[in-house]
Parts: structure tokens; sequence; C-alpha cells
């Protein structure tokens, strides 16, 4: 349960330390201001997580660590360049926090440093007082329980390791280990440091063992560069170590007083607990006790080839010297002893009981072999004799006088009279032993001579004098060896005692500290702390002492060990040198023999051949020559005539040679004339296709010209026929707002109506029985009737001075006109063919109180800026430039849209997105604000979309889809739509089955929107087994185009590359029709029809992985005559022109929208920041922060709309 009970102290034993692990490394050259910022926030985390689960230490560590990187992200550049974002990212209360925290857990942990510091030099004060005490009582419970220790000695050996592993933090013995290997719920992890050739040759047999090379592990290393090194077949386990419940770490004889400072453990131990901030661990790693040559000893079947030549201990004695802590008497010792003058008359009994205990052997007694000894009277030998020289000196009688330091005299004292009570002790053991078995024997002879009286007794006194003989002998040798080893020991006295001398200087120092300890209180835990030192430095010294001879021993048989390796390897490495000399010799003798072979066949095969073809030239210079005699003989010339024959022959040859060469003399000039009359002819086919070229070009130009005069002719009358319709409406809306309201009155007559007149504000009356009007009600009048227009009354004024007021009619003079009139009926006439149709009438605007909170100015029409309520720039940037696409404003600006607009259709409350859109592009075009507040219009946005409803940066081309389907559903003239069946293109041309798709989509579709803003693509899939294809045709509101290049490219590259092909394969495989089933394919999406405003969002930002980035690069992209013929399908589109583009600077975590709009009313572009608005120029709306394109096929003209100022 956290914050039960606080943690052990484990990482380290004062603060200087803790602040030492908090510092960064000095090779910390990390710049990035992101990833700093998220190892912080991950650091603080974590010292959050470990001061709740009341680790102390590792909650400081990481407070302090955190306080560093946020010291050293202060001092970047990018922190300098965006301080107030940072801090932001930081937090600003997280800094303070952790400052505090880190000072409350800094007196915590000096408190509890300090209380453990004066615990442990308290306890071990205690321990020197208390020694005497320690000495006599465990030399009375030797005494009291040596027979006891003799039986049961072998239980506390084996469970000694044990304690001793649960009293040592940070190590785990081979049985622990063993239990955890048997545990199926524990997950571990070993690692093994030895090097790649041991851990090849032998290692723990288990799954998750890995190889960390000591070679990759250099003091002050991180788990980075040990990553780097590691073998490959170790990094799956290494990169898992963060799920693993215990790490355990080995060598070949590791244990914790081998973990220092700077050994291949410990720097492993620390790079993986302490340093590591990528991978926390569960718990700390483990140090195997013993290492790997422990665990082989223990558990030689759960190895990998165990090789037990290479331990650098003893099997034997490495495992009986912990499992067999007991002795037995030496009983050759026995014979060694020597003989006293009282014990004469007993030499007949030994003699007589050495002879029995050979009769006894005769006979089969096994049993009595062996002597029964006494052990409560044995003697405890101190088995540290040899390695402990000092210890005996602490451990003697002498009083302890308050020194830390033994006697140096006692020391010598007892080291010089070890050897001969050892020996004295030893020749008592065996007297006694000697004199028991000589009983036993005397006992046991009495029966044995009544059994075997028969024995020749002469020989077996000569065979026991020959073992006496033999028993001197060694006892002398091991004399002579204990004198050796006394002699050895001198030295190390004298060498013990400058030491001791040179510590009693340190002790009398002490004994100072001491007395100034019992004036000043303040300075007790240093006078501790040099206690602790001193006796510390005692202690190696002593250890020192014990280990200096064994250590030599050990080091020349190591030595010894190796030379005898280094001969064995030199000797294994010239006889292999010798095998690859001689092997590379005998393939170099077969290769040129091989060589030689081949050169001979080669040679032989030349040599046939020549000689074939010296034979078939042989045989056909004589044909020929048989030819030429048949000739000769056929032509009975005579001998003479032979020689001129042959001069003729010669001559004819002569002149055929001549022939010859002339006619390739002829053939060559041939084709050189037939080559220049070639090159002449492929220059005037060129000549030719250059001007056909140029006559198509010029064909094409005009064609181009004339189609444009004609497109330009279609869109004047269709400019002129809106224009028409605009004004017929505005004239209808005009007069139906002048026109008479009939006031429904259920008073009047049948046949009577009643009506406003606008002009006078007053009420008339209209009787439709007779086609009359009058101004009083039916009844109340003086009964004349009239029939003229209310305004043509005279305009003379009366006589009295008074003027007449034309905004009533002279009633009297009506009358008196009337009576002059011949009476007669009269009946209205109505001319029906003027009768408007009927359409349904404008709804308009429901009452709602809008606030804009505006700042007055006189700026021109659509120069108003918008405030900017809190990162609503990508908002502000999207209305600037709808604002300034004049065929939508002139539709919202003449109220034409109350025609279409839905009010509780299927399309739900999306109408009030319309209605606060075009009363915000009212207020924009009114030109009497210097900026205003949309703040409505955003609440409207939120209601509908909750993405929009905060005030956190968003995406402006998201927006942008919004707004626009929002008014297409809110303007949508389909009030039902019909089911339209799916539509099989495979069999059908492109362009039929273009139009049904956009027929079928108009269906569904039709408002200003579609005929504005939406084009139509092309789709096509193809599988790549049976080649099966599938067109389809879809509608677009803007063409999202990639970026090929993280530099400088154009809008046409990346037109190609949105053209280009897909492989969809994997999870995006196509299921074909025909093979009905998923399969590889490849698809291909082109652009088969343009709307009229062309919108273009260019992929700014992109995932990279896990990550989302932005493309900084620069797109070039044409402000006039953007051509798109090349990459259309469909009808041939018009060119297009800039009008508008939104902005985006600054990166993906923070920046700013802007825009740049051509206004339709001055031709020139004004740029749009939030509340500002300020003229540019039309060669700086090229940039690099452009995002989305708006472009136009059409004159954008200035609407023609009278501003409401109401």
């Amino acid at each position: 349960m956290p914050g039960s009970k606080k943690k052990d102290l484990y990482i380290a034993k004062s603060i200087g330390k803790l602040n030492e692990m908090a510092e960064l490394p000095a090779k910390f050259k990390n710049t990035n201001a992101k990833l700093l910022v998220k190892t912080a926030d991950k650091m603080l985390k974590e010292a959050e997580h470990s001061e709740m689960m009341e680790d102390e230490e590792r909650a400081y560590v990481l407070f302090m660590k955190y306080f560093n990187v946020v010291t050293f992200l202060k001092r970047s550049a990018d922190y300098k360049k965006q301080k107030a974002y940072y801090d932001d990212l930081l937090g600003a209360k997280n800094l303070l926090t952790s400052i505090s925290k880190a000072e409350e857990l800094s007196s915590s942990l000096k408190k509890r440093y300090d209380e453990l510091e004066a615990k442990n030099v308290a306890s071990k004060l205690a321990s020197l007082d208390t020694i005497e005490q320690k000495t006599e009582s465990k030399d009375e419970k030797k005494a009291e329980d040596s027979a006891d220790k003799s039986d049961k000695k072998l239980e506390p050996t084996e469970k000694q390791p044990e304690e001793a592993a649960k009293t040592s933090p940070g190590v785990v013995t081979c049985n622990q280990l063993f239990d955890l290997f048997e545990d199926r719920d524990a997950q571990l992890i070993l690692m093994d440091v030895r090097s790649m050739e041991d851990f090849q040759e032998t290692r723990i047999n288990h799954k998750n063992i890995i190889n960390v090379p000591a070679e990759a592990i250099k003091p002050g290393t991180t788990v980075t560069y040990i990553e780097k090194a590691l073998p490959m077949d170790s990094l799956s386990l290494w990169k898992q170590r963060g799920n693993i419940d215990h790490i355990i770490l080995l060598d070949w004889n590791s244990g914790i007083d081998q973990v220092k400072i700077g050994s291949s453990l410990q720097t492993l131990k620390d790079a993986l607990f302490k340093y590591d901030s990528t991978v926390i661990i569960k718990s700390e790693p483990l140090i195997l006790d013993g290492g790997y040559e422990q665990w082989m000893l223990q558990y030689p079947t759960k190895c990998v080839n165990p090789v037990f030549d290479k331990l650098k201990k003893p099997v034997v004695s490495s495992t009986q010297d912990s499992l067999m802590d007991f002795d037995y008497p030496d009983f050759d010792e026995t014979f060694m002893e020597p003989k006293q003058a009282g014990t004469s008359s007993n030499d007949s009994s030994a003699s007589s009981s050495s002879l029995n205990s050979v009769n006894s052997l005769t006979n089969g007694d096994v049993t009595s072999q062996f002597p029964k000894i006494d052990r409560s009277t044995k003697p405890k030998i101190d088995r540290s004799t040899k390695v402990n020289v000092a210890k005996t000196g602490i451990s003697s009688n002498k009083p302890v006088t308050g020194s830390l330091y033994p006697d140096v005299g006692a020391v010598s004292k007892s080291g010089s009279s070890l050897y001969s009570k050892t020996t004295e002790a030893g020749s008592h053991i065996i007297n006694s032993s000697f004199k028991n078995a000589e009983y036993r024997a005397d006992s046991a002879s009495s029966q044995d001579i009544k059994n075997s009286s028969s024995l020749n007794l002469a020989a077996q006194s000569t065979e026991i004098s020959d073992e006496l003989t033999a028993l001197n002998l060694q006892r002398k040798q091991k004399m002579e060896e204990l004198q050796k080893l006394q002699e050895n020991y001198e030295k190390m006295e004298a060498e013990s005692r400058a030491r001791m001398e040179r510590m009693k200087n340190e002790e009398k120092k002490l004994s100072d500290l001491e007395e100034l300890k019992r004036k000043q209180q303040s300075d007790v835990a240093d006078l501790m702390r040099l206690k602790k030192n001193l006796h510390s430095e005692m202690a190696e010294e002593k250890q020192r002492v014990q280990y200096q001879q064994i250590e030599k021993e050990q080091e020349e048989t190591h030595r010894k060990k190796e030379l005898e390796q280094l001969s064995r390897a030199e000797e294994e490495k010239r006889k292999r040198r010798e095998e690859v000399d001689r092997l590379r010799m005998d393939r170099k003798k077969k290769e040129e023999e091989r060589l030689e072979s081949e050169r001979r066949i080669k040679d032989e095969q030349d040599l046939k051949n020549a000689r074939e073809r010296a034979q078939e030239e042989e045989e056909q210079r004589r044909k020929d020559f048989v030819a030429a005699e048949e000739r000769i003989k056929q032509m009975k010339a005579e001998d003479q005539r032979k020689a001129r024959e042959k001069i003729e022959l010669e001559e004819r040859l002569q002149r055929e040679r001549e022939l010859a060469a002339k006619l390739e003399k002829d053939r060559l000039a041939a084709l050189e004339e037939k080559r220049r009359q070639q090159a002449e002819l492929d220059r005037l086919e060129t000549e030719r296709r250059e001007k056909l070229r140029q006559d198509k070009e010029r064909t094409e130009k005009e064609r181009l010209e004339r189609e444009k005069r004609e497109r330009d002719e279609e869109d004047r009358k269709k400019a002129a026929e809106a224009k028409r319709i605009a004004d017929e409406k505005i004239r209808l809306m005009n007069e139906a707002k002048t026109k008479p309201k009939p006031v429904p009155s259920p008073n009047l007559q049948k046949g009577w109506e009643k009506q406003l007149d606008p002009s006078t504000n007053r009420y008339f009356y209209i009787n439709h029985n007779e086609g009359t009007t009058q101004w009083d009600p039916p009844g109340e009048g003086k009964g004349g009737t009239y029939t003229t227009r209310l305004k043509d009354e005279p305009s003379t004024p009366k006589s009295g001075g008074l003027k007449r007021s034309n905004s009533s009619p002279n009633i009297a003079q009506m009358m008196e006109d009337e009576a002059k009139l011949p009476q007669r009926k009269l009946t209205p006439s109505v001319d029906r063919g003027n009768k408007p149709v009927k359409r349904p009438m404008p709804v308009a605007l429901p009452a709602k109180r809008r606030d804009l909170n505006p700042v007055y100015g006189n700026v021109g029409p659509a120069l108003t800026g918008l405030r900017n309520l809190g990162n609503t720039c990508y908002m502000n940037s999207t209305i600037q430039c709808l604002n300034n696409t004049s065929p939508l404003v002139t539709y919202l600006l003449t109220d034409m849209f109350l025609y279409d607009i839905n009010r509780g259709g299927k399309s739900g409350n999306l109408w009030e997105v319309t209605d606060d859109f075009a009363y915000l592009v009212k207020s924009l075009w009114s030109g009497q604000y210097r900026f205003i507040t949309p703040r409505d219009f955003k609440s409207v946005v939120g209601k509908h979309q909750p993405m929009f409803a905060g005030y956190e940066q968003q995406d402006s081309q998201e927006f942008l889809t919004f707004l626009l389907d929002s008014l297409h559903e809110g303007l949508n003239k389909v009030k039902t739509r019909p089911k339209i069946a799916d539509q099989d293109n495979d069999k059908l041309p492109d362009h039929i089955g273009a139009e049904i798709a956009w027929n079928n989509h108009k269906l569904h579709n039709e408002s200003i929107i579609v005929e504005l803003f939406q084009g139509q693509l092309k789709s096509t899939i193809m599988c790549l087994t049976c080649r099966k294809k599938s067109v389809t045709f879809q509608a677009f509101m803007f063409l999202s185009l990639p970026i090929p290049s993280s530099g400088k490219c154009t809008l046409q590259d990346c037109l190609r590359q949105f053209a280009a092909e897909e492989k969809m394969t994997g999870s995006s495989r196509w299921k074909c029709p025909q093979c009905k089933c998923y399969r590889d394919s490849v698809k291909n999406i082109v652009i088969w029809k343009l709307p009229h405003i062309l919108l273009i969002a260019l992929n700014r930002f992109v995932y990279e992985g896990q990550w989302r980035t932005k493309i900084n690069a620069h797109v070039d992209f044409p402000v006039k005559g953007l051509d798109m013929s090349s990459f259309v399908m469909g009808p041939r589109p018009k060119p297009y022109k800039l009008y508008a583009v939104s902005n985006h600077f600054g990166t993906l975590d923070g920046g700013h929208y802007t825009a740049c709009c051509r206004n339709p009313t001055t031709q020139k572009w004004y740029k749009f920041d939030d509340h500002e608005v300020y003229d540019t120029s039309e060669s700086s709306v090229k940039t690099s922060a452009a995002y989305v394109l708006y472009y136009t096929s059409i004159d954008l003209l200035p609407p023609e709309f009278k501003p409401n100022f109401s």
C-alpha cells in the first residue's frame, strides 16, 4: 500500500551522492527543445510516482534531474525564441513545485542519513566494547557444545549462505536463483558480462539469458552505447527489460564485495537502474553471489557445456568447505607423538592393542577398525589460523583497554605460539584417541587371541614396525612444513608490527578526537565517520595480511597455467599455420597443374585445327591444280604455251583484283552519296515536320482563341442573363414591398377589401362588386364613388392662403369632377397577360439579437477585419477567403438565398450557420467597420461541430470543409431524395458514365455550393491477378495534393503525384468481383471535370511513423494562367487565376493563419491578419506558408447590392 511506510535507503549514503546522480552527463548536447520538454515531463511524472510510493531517494534524484533538464532547456535557442510557448508546455507551477518537494525530501533524507550513520557507528563501537565478553562466551560455548556441533554441523552450514543472502541487499544466491527458475510467474533476464567467447563456450541453460560483453561496459557509459555494442541475438531481450520482474547480473565469480565503482557489474547496474531515463525497470538489478563458477558447481545440469578446468578455485575445496565444515582426527599423528618417561610401561599394551587391531581386521571385524573418540574433549581448532593472524590477538584473554587496535605484542606472542599450541592440541587429541583405541583393542584382543591363536605374531610385528617407521617419516616431514610456515609468519609478523605502530599513532589521534568529542557534541558525526574509516582501514589491513600468502600462491599457479595455455595456444597456432601453408601450397600446385593441363590441351586442339585447315587448303589447291590441268588438256596447248598461259592467268588475276578494287571504291562512293541523300531527305523531313508542327500550333492557337472568344461571349451572355434575372428578382421584391398590403377585416361586407396605402400610411377600401375605391368605410361616406389614382388631385392652393397637402386626396374636387362626367357603371379592367409566375416567397431571417462589438471606421467594401477570439485565426482566414468569392457573396447580399434556405428540414438546424454567415458577410461588405467580432457565428458553428466550440488551434482546411458542407445542406433545393440504383460503368464510355453519375449526384445535391465548388473525379481500380477493372465517378469539393519533396517543387509536381498509381496490398487489398476474393490491385484517381471555383489544399501536415509533422517546402504555384488541361480527362477546362490564399505560419504545435485576397471591387491584393487589413503586392502572395489555394475560371465581378445599415 503506497504511503504505508517509507522505503529503506538503498541508492546512496549521503545527499552529495544523490546530487551527483542527478547531474546531467558531461556529453549531454541535446538541443531539441520539444524532446527536452517531453523528457522533463516524463521525469516529473516518475518523481511524483516515486514520492507516492514513499521512495524518497529516487523521488529526490528525479526532481533534481527535472530541475537540471529545465535549466538546460532555458539556455537553448529554441526556448529563447518561443519562451511563452515552452513555458506553457512546461507548466507555470511545475518548476516551483518540484523545487519545494526536492527541498522537503532533502531535509528528510539528511536526517535519515545521519540517523543511519549514527546507528552504524554506534553498533561498531558497541561491538568493540563487548568483544572480550563475546570471546569468553564463545570459548565456553565451544567447550560445552563441541559434541553437539560435531553431529549437527552440516545443517547450519547449508543454511548459512541463505541467511547471508537475506542480510546482503542486491545479492541473489544460486539456490534463490534456482527457485526463481522454478517459479513460472516470475519473469527475469540474466545478463552475463563475461567475454563473448566464454559465453558461447559455456553459460547458464536458460531461455532469457543474454551476453553483455565487458568490453562494451566502459566506466560512465549509458544504456544507449551499451545497446549499440550488444550482439544481435541479445537486442530483443534487452529491449524488454522494462517489463521484467528481476534482472540478474553475473560474471565468472561475481559477488557483492566485487561490485565496486568502475567495475563492469557496477557500471552496468548503475546504467540500468540510475541513469536510464528511457526505460524504468521494476526493481534493482541483483548480483549472483559466487557468479557462474558457483552456479556450475552447484547446478552443473543447468549449464550449457560445463567446463570445470576454467575454475579459479578447486572444485573439491569449494564444495567441501561449504558442505563439510567439521574435523576428523589425523590418526597418523599418533605415531608422531614423542614418547615420554611415564609411558614406557604401556609400550607392551600399545603393541598388543595394535596387534589386536590387525587381528580384528583379519577376522572381518570392520566396526572395530576405527577408534571411538570422545569429541567433548576435543579443543576447537581455529580454521582461520592460516588467513587471520590478527584476529588471534584480538581474541586473546588480554582485557580490552578501550583501544580500537590489538596489542602488537599480543599479536606477536599469539603468532609465535600459534603453531606450538596447534601441535600440542593435535598431539593431545592423537594421544587420547590412540589410548582409546588401545583400550578397545585390548578388549577385543582377548577374544581375537582365542579365535586366532595360530596367527604368525612375528610377521605381524614386522609389518607394524614398518608402519611405525613410515609414520615417523611422515611426522618429520610435517614438522619441517610447520617450521617453514612458522618462519613465513614471523616475517609477516614483523611487517604487521610496523603497520600496527603506524595505526597506534592513528589511535592516539583518535583518542584526542574522543577527548574533543566530550567537549564539543556537535562534532560527533565527524568523529564517528573518522572512527569508521580507521576501523575499515584496520580491517582491510588485517585482510590484506591474511590473504597475501594465498593470493601469491594463487597468482603463481594462475601464471603457470597461463604460461602453459599460451605455450599450448602457440603450439596449436604454429601447427595450424603449418597446416594452412601446406594446404595453400597444395592448392597452388594443383592450380598450376590444372592451368598447365588446360594450356596443353588448348595447344593440342589449336595444332589439330591448324592441321585440319592446312589439309583442307592443300586439298583445295590440289583440286584447283587438277582443274587447271584439265583445262590445259582440253585446250591441247603445248608445253611452251603453258608458261604463257600461266603468265596470262596471272595478268588476268591482277586485272580482276584491280577491277574488284575499283568496284569496291565505286560501291563506297555510292554509299557515301546515298548517305548524303538520306541526310538531305532527313533534313527535308525535319523541316516538313517542323512546319506541320508550327501550322498545327498556329491552328491550335487560333482554335483556342476562337474557343476563348466563344466562351467569353457565352460568359458575357450568361452574366447579362444573370444580371437581368437578378434585376428582375430585385424589381419583383421592390414591387412586393411597395404593393399595398391587404388588411383582413371581418366587419366588411361581402366583396369589400381593406388595404394600406404605403405613401400616405392611410387605409382605403375597394369595392370588388363595382370596381370602385374610397377612403371611407362602406356606408359612412357621402355616397359618391370615384375610380381615379390617389395622387391625381389638383395641386393649386385654395383660398385662405393655406397650401393643400398632397398626402391626402381632395374629396370635394373629386366629387365635382365626377358629377360633370356621364353617369355609367365602371368595371375594373385586368391585364392577366402581365400576371407574374407564382414562386415561393422568400423566408425572412428570424428575429435574433446579434452583437458584433464593432470598431467603426470608413473602409472599403470587404476590407473589414475580424477580431481573434483566442486561436480563431483559422476561422478568420477561411471567412476572408470566402468573403472575396463574389458569386457566393452576391447570392448572400441580395438575399437570394432566402428562396432556397431549408428551415426545419432534414438538414437539421444547419440553416442557422447559413443565416449567421450571411449576416457576417453583409457586415464585412458594409464598409463602415474597421473590424468586428464574429462571436455569434463561432457560437453557432461550435453548436453544430463541437470540435470548433473551444479555443484551441484548429485546421483551416477542416473548418472550410465543415462550412461549405453546412452551407450546402442549408441551401439544398432537393427536399426529397429519390433512391438511385448502383451504377455499372464497366460497359459504358467514360463520358456517358460521368454524365450519368453527375446527374445522379444532382438528384440529391443541388445548391450554389455544388454549382460553384464541386467537380468530378474518375477512380479506376484494377486487379493484378485477372486484370479486372472497376471505374467509378465521384464528386469532390477540393483537391488535397501531396507534396513530393521537402525542398522546392511546383504545383504541377503535386498534381502529378496526386495522379500517380497507388498499389493496394496487405490490409488495403481490393475484393475483386471476378476472382471473388481479396487481391492485390492498382488504384488510379484522375480529374474528370473541374468546378468554376477550384480549391486546392496542400498536404503540409503528414505522419512520419507515430509523429505528425509539417512540411515547409516551397511550392511554386501560378497566380495567373493555371492550365489544368493536361490533368483533366473530361471536358477541357478554362485557365484559372488565383484570387485568395490561406497561409499557415509556424509549426504543428503552434502557428498562425492569415489570408491574402484580391478584392473584387478594386482588383488589388490585401492581406488579412485577424483584425488588421493592409494592401500587399501580387509577388508577395507566393510564399512557403501557402496552405489552401483559391482559383477561379470565371471573372469575379463586384457584387451589386444596396447595403443595409440597420
